[in-house]
C-alpha cells in the first residue's frame, strides 16, 4: 500500500545571541509558503539543486542501494531517477502553497533548541505567529 509521508526540516547554526531573530527568519518564510505562491525561478532553483543532488548520490553505490532499499520498503518497488525528476518537475507553486497550509499549523510543529538559553521565551514567541496559518 501506498503512504505520504515525510518531513520538512529546518536547521540553522547560528550564535546562541543570534538564535531567537534567526528563528523570527524561519517563521516568517514558513509562512510566506503558506501565503504566496513560490516564484517559478525560486523552483527551477531547487529543481536543478535537487535533480544535481540526485546525479550525485547515483556516483556512489551505497547511496545507489539505500536509495533502492528505501524505495522498495516505501513503495514496493525501485522508483528510478528519472521517475523521481519527472516527480519533482511536475510540483507546482500551488501545490507547494496548497500543502503548507495543510501541514503547517503550530499544533504540526516541533521545535528544537540546543544551546545555553535560560529563556525559552523568544523561541515560543517567535513560533506563536505560525498559529494564524
Amino acid at each position: 500500500t501506498a503512504s505520504d509521508h515525510g518531513t520538512l526540516a529546518v536547521h540553522a547554526g547560528v550564535a546562541p545571541a543570534k538564535a531567537a531573530s534567526a528563528l523570527d527568519v524561519v517563521v516568517r518564510e514558513l509562512r510566506r509558503l503558506a501565503e504566496e505562491p513560490a516564484a517559478e525561478d525560486e523552483l527551477e532553483r531547487v529543481r536543478g539543486h535537487y535533480e544535481g543532488t540526485l546525479l550525485l548520490a547515483l556516483e556512489d553505490s551505497y547511496s545507489v542501494a539505500s536509495r533502492n532499499a528505501r524505495s522498495v520498503l516505501q513503495r514496493g518497488y525501485a522508483r528510478t531517477p528519472e521517475e523521481s525528476l519527472a516527480l519533482v518537475a511536475a510540483v507546482s507553486a500551488s501545490d507547494i502553497q496548497r500543502l503548507a497550509t495543510e501541514l503547517l499549523p503550530l499544533s504540526a510543529l516541533r521545535l528544537v533548541v540546543v544551546g545555553p538559553f535560560d529563556d525559552i521565551t523568544p523561541f515560543t514567541a517567535a513560533i506563536a505567529p505560525i498559529s494564524s496559518i
